[in-house]
């Protein structure tokens, strides 16, 4: 059983330092311009995000589309992404513009512009198909012999939700529905210097924590200072944010689209007992995979949780010298 864990978090683990890159040829779409004034408020209302996967030459690909509404006249961005099944696809964004039967349910985007292309040879494929119902989920086709189907979920969210979103950054994901079978979480705490050593607190700890984002993310020997709000790409292409929070000792890793265990977040909060300062690191999400990430999450930061305790006691024994 230890040899069949070791084997799962060796995968895991080598998962994250590759990559490969895929190409893409496909046909162009005729262009609209349809100028959109401002956001539908009728009962057929599908603004707001839609997530999901969609199928071409490429293969399987992650997809969120940003929806914006008046009637029947429609604007969106498809931001394209790698799954974790498929890695080497690189990261894009597309507007589309198109019209929406309010009866039937049935909607068509066409390409507009490149937001920012995937790569060189990448062009935009339109896309059409309808809605259910409750406008909960969207079932498509792009139309392009080399593609196939297209199928969004409606993300829920309130309007206070969407307010607040950390870093004003509408992609992320906050909270959690408990009772989804793909949530889950996992919580470890590891000493990082005893308090009989001058100079252990949790402010130094805390100030030698974001010194350097090897001591807050899966990534040894990066020694860059950690910047609130930033966005960082790590191996394969898992897209992190990151916050700050200086009045609490922490700080937030929220996974973007395309990061393996997106929809998810860590936070490590740099916390104290009576006789030591201890880093808690806290994870919850409700991505795929869920078994490797609580399985592989132990290793990654007791390894980080190690670097900085070297690092902050070699600090502190500088200063008593």
């Amino acid at each position: 059983m230890r040899g069949a864990r070791a084997i799962a978090r060796t995968i895991a683990l080598s998962s994250m330092l590759l990559w490969s890159t895929t190409s893409i040829v496909t046909k162009v779409f005729a262009q609209s311009n349809t100028a959109i004034p401002a956001l539908a408020t009728n009962a057929a209302n599908i603004n707001g995000r839609w997530r999901g996967r969609y199928l071409c030459g490429q293969g399987f690909t992650g997809v969120t589309l940003n929806i914006k509404q008046i009637k029947t006249d429609v604007t969106a961005e498809f931001d394209l992404y790698p799954l974790p099944e498929n890695p080497g696809v690189p990261r894009g964004v597309a507007l589309y513009q198109g019209s929406f039967d309010q009866t039937s349910r049935q909607i068509i985007l066409r390409g507009v512009k490149w937001l920012k292309q995937p790569a060189p040879g990448w062009i935009i494929v339109d896309f059409s198909g309808g809605f259910d119902s409750q406008f909960r989920s969207f079932s498509g086709r792009k139309l392009n012999p080399s593609c196939g189907n297209i199928d969004l979920a409606r993300v829920e969210e309130s309007k206070s939700t969407k307010e607040a979103h950390p870093c004003k950054d509408d992609r992320i994901d906050d909270s959690y529905n408990t009772n989804d079978p793909k949530y889950h979480s996992y919580s470890l705490t590891n000493g990082i210097c005893s308090k009989t050593l001058k100079g252990c607190t949790r402010e130094k700890v805390f100030q030698t924590m974001i010194s350097q984002e090897q001591f807050i993310v899966p990534s040894p020997l990066d020694d860059t200072p950690v910047v609130n709000c930033r966005e960082k790409t790590l191996p394969i292409g898992n897209p992190i944010r990151t916050t700050i929070n200086s009045n609490d000792y922490s700080i937030t890793n929220y996974t973007l689209p395309g990061h393996m265990f997106h929809p998810g977040k860590i936070t490590r909060r740099v916390t104290e007992t009576n006789n030591a300062i201890t880093v808690t690191t806290i994870g919850e999400g409700v991505g795929d995979y869920k078994k490797i990430n609580v399985w592989v999450a132990p290793d990654i930061w007791s390894r980080a949780d190690t670097l900085l305790s070297v690092r902050v006691r070699l600090i502190l024994s500088n200063r008593s010298n």
